[in-house]
């Protein structure tokens, strides 16, 4: 059961005592298993965490959520027993900014196979659509496809040059990879009417937000995304037509890629 993961990236303290912990450590085996014994030893408990162990390289990184509720010993205690490990180059402790809210600011630049990334809530998603939609219409929407359509081009030759996939195996590790960034869980599901395709999006970013509320299908921008991914995969101009979208009620969104004027 796929119950998706909260990045350690803010965390509310519920009244309780967290902390955020940035070690730098040694990038070999057994580093991380002494930072945690050292932490469970003085009854600290790890709530969430990013490991940065890039291949072939010295240095790792870890950056942690942790609960220091039930220790006795000073966090100051804490930090100098870490940096006390032969496996550890620097270690920092940092309280929460926030009155019950420690935000992990440490992590930036996030990085996805060495690009830079950002992350947008669905909200805001929500709200841009909403107002964009509302006040220019067809134009709007019409825009949101092209945005897509050009934005994607290059991110497929990435992924084609890193994997040396072609064809339909490239189009599955391009939405594998929108996947793992949240924009929804997509299966490629086989047509009988070849050369069509299909592609299932499970809770689409751009549509669950108005799931069961619109008339007729809302997907423009992740559209747009499909028909440049396809046709960077493909090779041929195609088009993209949504046939279901939860945001009119439908379990998921169902798009078709078929040859431009078929």
């Amino acid at each position: 059961m796929n119950i998706g993961i909260s990045l350690p990236l803010a965390m509310k303290c519920n009244g309780r005592r967290v902390s955020l912990l940035r070690v730098a450590l040694r990038n070999i085996p057994g580093a991380l298993a002494k930072i945690s014994t050292l932490l469970a030893n003085h009854n600290i408990n790890i709530l969430s965490s990013i490991i940065d162990a890039p291949l072939g390289k010295p240095e790792a990184l870890m950056i942690a959520f942790i609960d220091y509720s039930k220790t006795k010993t000073p966090l100051r205690e804490i930090a100098s027993k870490i940096k006390d490990l032969d496996v550890v180059i620097e270690a920092k402790i940092i309280k929460p900014q926030l009155p019950g809210i420690i935000i992990n600011d440490l992590a930036y630049p996030i990085k996805c196979l060495e690009h830079r990334c950002i992350l947008v809530h669905v909200d805001g998603i929500r709200a841009i659509l909403e107002y964009l939609y509302g006040k220019f219409g067809y134009a709007a929407k019409t825009l949101m496809y092209y945005i897509g359509y050009g934005s994607i081009k290059e991110v497929v030759r990435r992924i084609k040059k890193t994997t040396g996939l072609r064809g339909i195996p490239l189009l599955e590790a391009c939405l594998k990879m929108f996947q793992a960034h949240g924009y929804g869980k997509f299966q490629v599901t086989p047509s009988k009417l070849k050369p069509i395709i299909l592609v299932k999006a499970y809770e689409l970013f751009e549509c669950v937000p108005f799931k069961g509320k619109l008339e007729e299908p809302n997907s423009q921008l992740f559209r747009g995304v499909l028909a440049g991914m396809a046709e960077e995969v493909l090779r041929k101009e195609v088009e993209v037509i949504e046939t279901k979208c939860i945001a009119k009620g439908d379990p998921y969104c169902l798009f078709a890629i078929k040859p431009h004027g078929m």
